[in-house]
């Protein structure tokens, strides 16, 4: 019987040592931490802080006899309230899981965003979606000003690609009619990219052929996108602070 209250007591986080010395106290009624020190064959100092710490927990009663402090367990409904104290406990800890999960979600979100996050477009329609995407950030984010960069060979504006030069067109006029702001940076020249300028003329932007060569970055805030055309089109998005604020800061340094 006595082997089911120790696998009880400990089940209450309790250990061997404090369980027999609550059980001396409870055979031996009203009784100071000596008597029960010699009783368990326990240093008294020790089970004088056992007593203290049981009597923390209201599984122990104090009374002073003839100035000397004595200790005694009122009935087993000690253990009893315990018990439902402790169920009460978790009852709450348990309804309030929901907050801190939410603050663990939070720390996971935060480290993630750490991490850069990369999208690879590797076809028309995908590429074509990037330029959605970025309308889209711009709009949640209430942005009111992007930077973009912009290849502008003119030997390579024969071979257009139509769709797409469709779609970004399309893209700067819709920016136009949204009062963004963009600050452009134009790699110029008539067979390969050798002189930067600047300018935030949309509708020369919209004029922009999307031709072979063609090459597009836009920095939007904390996100970078890039746009290839070299037969095919190929697009990238990389959602980094650190990048975004590298081209944020490459771009503000130029001296145009």
């Amino acid at each position: 019987m006595i082997n089911n209250f120790y696998n009880y007591f400990k089940q209450l986080w309790f250990s061997d040592r404090e369980t027999e010395v609550f059980i001396s106290l409870y055979k031996l009624w009203n009784q100071p931490a000596s008597v029960i020190s010699k009783n368990t064959w326990y240093e008294r100092t020790a089970v004088y802080k056992i007593l203290l710490k049981l009597s923390s927990y209201n599984l122990v009663s104090i009374s002073q006899k003839w100035n000397i402090k004595t200790f005694f367990i009122e009935n087993p409904n000690v253990i009893k309230n315990l018990v439902q104290k402790r169920l009460d406990k978790y009852k709450n800890l348990s309804d309030s899981f929901s907050n801190i999960e939410a603050e663990l979600n939070q720390l996971k979100y935060e480290q993630n965003n750490n991490i850069p996050k990369i999208h690879l477009y590797d076809w028309l329609k995908w590429v074509e979606n990037i330029f959605s995407d970025i309308s889209k950030i711009i709009e949640e984010k209430k942005y009111i000003s992007i930077k973009f960069f912009s290849s502008n060979v003119v030997d390579n504006q024969n071979n257009s690609n139509k769709k797409l030069n469709k779609i970004s067109e399309e893209f700067f006029i819709n920016l136009k009619d949204k009062r963004i702001s963009v600050d452009a940076f134009l790699w110029n020249w008539i067979m390969i990219m050798e002189k930067i300028s600047r300018s935030t003329n949309i509708e020369f932007l919209s004029d922009l052929p999307a031709s072979n060569s063609w090459i597009n970055i836009f920095i939007v805030w904390k996100v970078f996108y890039m746009i290839l055309l070299k037969n095919s089109p190929f697009g990238i998005k990389i959602e980094s602070d650190d990048l975004a604020n590298s081209m944020h800061c490459l771009f503000d340094s130029l001296n145009i």
